[in-house]
């Protein structure tokens, strides 16, 4: 099924999956302070002339929202400064709903984005040497303005929204983030229209605001969609093995039964179902010996 509808159809199982996978570790904590001080503060404009809240969403971008990585993040000073000097576009959203706005305020909210820069230009680590990160906008911009308009924007990545959107890492190059951002606004306008995120704020710790909830939902389909993807190949292996025990160990007593019973309790070990019994000459040679019984 195509990933949004699924996402939609199932939203509340898969919620319940994030809860069930997530803890709420110290970064979680201190992003769960930084939406309580927010709330606490009113609007977006105390909240952006509040040192206090402004050294709690550094924080939270640094921790939780790792850009802290690689001294990828301006200092506080300087991201306080840059936040501060497009204030007064940040709080013409203040009080905006991601489920009520029009299609268009995503190119407007894009303008924001692509006027901030968060980040440092040059990056030099073990395993980056002056990659040039800090020349794009969308994933720097989302978070923060997911942290100062949290009932408007869903902070986006490239590990889980990207992965969701089968966006890849060219999507997220300079010339291609405005149109990335256009097409996630969009899908998560449509979300939120339809699951009404903002009735699960509060029945989860981690549900802290409409977006985060979106984003849980997200997170959540990525993960359940990785997971099974890992089951099914290491069932594809545990096969593999089994019918190699029972076609290929090359007895000549004729003791397939033996064999077959041996590949179903590799099956039953490692939890992967019953594979069917393969048919072959030497299957065919046993069946005239023995009648090898169905998988329980």
């Amino acid at each position: 099924m195509y990933t949004v509808g699924d996402l939609i159809a199932s939203f509340g199982g898969y919620l319940d999956y994030f809860v069930s996978t997530t803890p709420i570790d110290g970064n979680f904590q201190n992003y769960l302070a930084t939406v309580r001080l927010r709330k606490a503060i009113g609007n977006v404009a105390n909240a952006l002339a509040s040192d206090k809240f402004m050294e709690s969403l550094h924080g939270t971008m640094s921790g939780f929202f790792r850009l802290g990585r690689w001294n990828l993040l301006l200092p506080f000073d300087q991201l306080t400064a840059e936040l501060r000097r497009h204030s007064r576009l940040i709080e013409s959203f203040d009080g905006a709903k991601l489920s009520t706005e029009p299609l268009g305020t995503g190119d407007k909210l894009w303008e924001v984005i692509n006027a901030m820069k968060l980040t440092r230009g040059k990056v030099e680590s073990e395993d980056q040497k002056n990659e040039d990160k800090g020349k794009t906008r969308l994933v720097s911009g989302t978070k923060a303005l997911h942290l100062l308009l949290p009932d408007l924007v869903v902070p986006i990545d490239r590990k889980y929204t990207g992965a969701f959107f089968y966006r890849y890492d060219e999507d997220f190059e300079r010339d291609n983030e405005q149109e990335t951002f256009r097409l996630a606004f969009a899908i998560f306008r449509k979300i939120a229209k339809v699951v009404r995120p903002e009735v699960y704020v509060g029945t989860q710790r981690v549900h802290a605001n409409p977006t985060k909830v979106i984003d849980n939902g997200i997170i959540a389909f990525v993960e359940r969609a990785r997971l099974k993807l890992r089951n099914d190949f290491a069932e594809m292996q545990t096969k593999e093995m089994a019918y190699s025990l029972f076609e290929n160990r090359g007895r000549v007593d004729g003791d397939d039964l033996k064999d077959w019973f041996e590949a179903e309790a590799i099956l039953r070990a490692k939890g992967g179902s019953q594979p069917k019994k393969p048919y072959s000459k030497r299957r065919r040679s046993s069946e005239a010996k023995v009648n090898i019984p169905a998988s329980p």
